[in-house]
């Protein structure tokens, strides 16, 4: 915080001991401003209670049950004590009943603003001070001890209200990208099975579809299904990428991630066909499994064995619609009558090649991918705003809790 300068929104600092601060701004220690206590043990009765007002219970980890015996009114807050979850934050406006794994404020002083202590804590991150060994433990000392900034109350009111206003945006954000995400599931499941603007249908392995489709074997409309090498190379410091599935991102592959091998390497997995071309269908098969998109790359690269390339006969199968149906939960349903075992961690090739497949015609390939293609780029574009959203409350919690940047009072 030495860094802050004077020049954005202020004319006036002062030294403190966490550097230069707005000259009306305070510090203390969370142990004068507010009273931490431990919630009490659940027991079957509270959690199981037939209560005719559902109030939730919270813990180190959320919401964990309902009762009608509430320990806090509202207006306070909770924290993670112990566990996974130590060191969570969450702000509690209803009547709620705190478990034993986790602290709550029980007093705050009248300088303080609750949602303004939320937001400073959850800025300040209380997880760095959980206990290192042993089950995750934070304590009620530490925290106390725990340094806070006090501007003006007026003041902490705007922080509070700036901030909760970016989350609202967050929180539609991420409601919008969950309903887009249901309307591609239920787009393919429909467009996949029933088509565009058809009207008569018949029987099939996969179900209904419609009477002009046929349904056949993915291998009989592709030219080539193979994956990458089975063994691999030494890496290098500087040479040509080799990819694997952690490398696998939403429609590329991330280059600068991918380890390197020596040229004599790179070409002999090329001879070899470890080497995807545009229009491929790159698929994941081994560990994580599911990932897939259509290579439009002119990176000089090679796969290893984890990623499947499926060439399509361009002329009966749109790479798009193949991968869009690799992706749908037919494909999904389809092999898992492939699986041995009680979990599914990789697929083999000569499963993917007897894969049944509904085929549309061409010009209808197109149409279906086009539709499914649109919503998914919706998705894409939400997402990265819903990212710029969040890279935005990072700085302005920097800024507004630190000083940097002030608001009017």
């Amino acid at each position: 915080m030495n860094d802050i300068p004077k020049s954005i929104g202020h004319t006036k600092f002062k030294n403190s001991p966490l550097g230069k601060i707005p000259e009306k701004w305070e510090i203390d220690i969370l142990k004068n401003v507010l009273k931490l206590t431990s919630g009490k043990p659940t027991t079957k009765d509270i959690i199981n209670s037939n209560c005719k007002k559902n109030i939730p219970v919270y813990g180190g980890n959320g919401i964990i049950a309902y009762t009608n015996k509430p320990l806090i009114s509202s207006d306070a807050i909770v924290i993670g004590r112990v566990g996974e979850y130590c060191g969570n934050i969450y702000y509690i406006n209803n009547p709620t009943w705190i478990t034993d794994n986790a602290l709550y404020s029980k007093f705050v002083d009248e300088k303080l603003n609750t949602k303004f202590l939320y937001r400073y804590l959850e800025w300040f991150n209380l997880s760095k001070l959980k206990s290192k060994t042993g089950q995750p433990l934070l304590n009620q000392q530490v925290i106390g001890d725990v340094n806070i900034l006090i501007p003006p109350i007026i003041e902490q009111n705007k922080i509070a209200a700036i901030l909760s206003s970016v989350d609202k945006v967050t929180e539609k954000t991420e409601s919008l990208i969950n309903k887009l995400k249901d309307l591609k599931k239920a787009m393919m499941q429909e467009l996949l099975t029933k088509g565009i603007g058809h009207t008569k249908f018949k029987n099939s392995p996969l179900g209904k579809i419609p009477e002009e489709w046929e349904v056949v074997r993915l291998n009989q409309k592709c030219i080539k299904i193979t994956d990458g090498s089975h063994f691999s190379p030494a890496p290098v410091e500087k040479g040509f990428p080799i990819a694997t599935v952690e490398n696998m991102r939403d429609a590329y592959i991330d280059v600068d991630s991918c380890k390197r091998i020596k040229i004599e390497d790179y070409n002999d997995l090329k001879k070899n066909t470890c080497a995807p071309q545009i229009h491929d269908v790159l698929f994941s098969k081994d560990g994580t499994i599911g990932k897939t998109f259509v290579y439009k790359q002119i990176d000089s690269i090679v796969l290893l064995s984890s990623i499947a390339i499926i060439r399509v006969d361009l002329n009966e199968l749109n790479p798009y619609y193949c991968s869009l149906f690799l992706e749908s939960p037919i494909f999904s349903s389809e092999i898992e009558k492939t699986k041995t075992g009680s979990a599914l961690k990789r697929i083999v090739l000569k499963d993917i090649k007897q894969i049944l497949i509904p085929i549309p015609s061409i010009d209808e390939q197109d149409k279906i991918s086009k539709i499914i293609i649109k919503i998914k780029e919706n998705i894409k574009q939400k997402q990265t705003y819903l990212s710029k959203i969040k890279n935005l409350k990072t700085a302005l919690m920097q800024d507004l809790l630190t000083g940097k940047v002030r608001v009017k009072e």
